[in-house]
């Protein structure tokens, strides 16, 4: 699971990147678009068990691959730096 700099978990799916919206009891999560606050992007996915089941809305946006490659890095040299300090 990638992370954002803060720690908090994040999601790559087809090219958009989310954040936690919703935890609930039975291992959904609904997730809202990062795009959500600033730009009003509507784009949202449900997930049980880190499988995503359900995508809601439409995004505002095109897709990147490239923000969430980034992400992946950073959260692998956080993960090493933590190991090794």
């Amino acid at each position: 699971m990638m992370e954002t700099s803060r720690g908090k978990p994040i999601l790559e799916h087809q090219g958009y990147i989310y954040i936690i919206n919703k935890k609930s009891n039975n291992n959904k999560i609904i997730w809202c678009c990062r795009n959500y606050r600033h730009n009003q992007c509507r784009g949202r996915l449900h997930t049980i068990d880190d499988q995503v089941v359900l995508t809601v809305g439409e995004h505002n946006h095109e897709p990147s691959h490239l923000p969430g490659e980034v992400i992946a890095s950073r959260t692998k040299m956080n993960d090493a730096a933590n190991q090794t300090g």
